[in-house]
Parts: C-alpha cells; sequence; structure tokens
C-alpha cells in the first residue's frame, strides 16, 4: 500500500512539474528565425476547411487560439511521446486549451512555434503539403513565413 502511495505521489508531482515546464516554456517567445509572408493567394479558414486548392503555396489570417510545443527532453531520458509542434489557428477570438472536436479551425505546423503569441492576430504564408494527420483541413499545412497584423481588439 505505501508503494502504491508512493507511485501516485510521484505520478502528480511529475505532471505538475511537466505542465508548470510546458507553461512557461510556452510564455516564452523567441527572436524571429521565420520570414515575412510572400505574395502568395489569401484564402480564409472556412476555405482551406473545404480543400478545393490546387496550388501549393497559399496565404491565410487568423487569430493563434492555441500554441502546442513538445517540452525539452533531457538526454538520456524517456519522455511522453509528442507530435509536432503546432499553433491552431482560428477565425474568432478564443483561447483554447485543447483542439475541438470541430470547427472552423487550421492547425499550421511549424519547428518555431515559439515565436508566436498567443491570442494575436497573423497573416501566414503556408505550404500545403501533401500529408494530413489531422481533421480539421484535407491537407497538413506548414508554415513558411508570418507577418503579425495590427491588433483589433
Amino acid at each position: 500500500m505505501k508503494h502504491q502511495h508512493l507511485c501516485i505521489f510521484l505520478g502528480i508531482l511529475f505532471a505538475i512539474s511537466f505542465i508548470s515546464c510546458k507553461t512557461s516554456f510556452l510564455t516564452q517567445p523567441t527572436a524571429r528565425t521565420l520570414p515575412t509572408t510572400s505574395d502568395y493567394p489569401l484564402f480564409s479558414i472556412s476555405e482551406l476547411n473545404q480543400g478545393n486548392i490546387a496550388i501549393e503555396y497559399v496565404n491565410t489570417a487568423g487569430w493563434v487560439a492555441k500554441i502546442s510545443m513538445c517540452p525539452p527532453c533531457p538526454p538520456g531520458a524517456y519522455c511522453k511521446p509528442c507530435g509536432r509542434n503546432n499553433i491552431l489557428l482560428s477565425d474568432h477570438r478564443e483561447i483554447l486549451e485543447s483542439y475541438p472536436a470541430s470547427g472552423n479551425y487550421i492547425i499550421l505546423y511549424t519547428d518555431e512555434s515559439n515565436q508566436f503569441k498567443l491570442g494575436e492576430d497573423y497573416i501566414f504564408s503556408v505550404k500545403l503539403l501533401s500529408e494530413k494527420s489531422q481533421f480539421y483541413t484535407p491537407k497538413d499545412m506548414e508554415i513558411m513565413g508570418y507577418q503579425e497584423l495590427p491588433a483589433n481588439k
């Protein structure tokens, strides 16, 4: 019984440290490394969700509703598997803790998700990839460049 309580305590302690680490990791934006936007056709989030786009590079605009970054994993440690770093882009202003099952959202993949601010408006140049690993759009999208938009609060 003592061993079970110790395991539960250690599990709770790990979860708390993981959450606080992930939160502090996300709130410290880093210097910009991605370029600015390119001169691609502009499509809305709704249009991208429909999947009727036959070109490889597009621009889209929206509000950053969620930022997902894998926490650092120390060398030699066994860490929980983590998907690709990404941001969840929305056409309405609502900060989300998790990915909604449906709605007008797109997931934009990037290794540089720590360059973005939660709750800010951006325009993105994205590449439509041939893979589909998420459920909002017919194709995955990777950020190629961005520009922060003036605040509309």
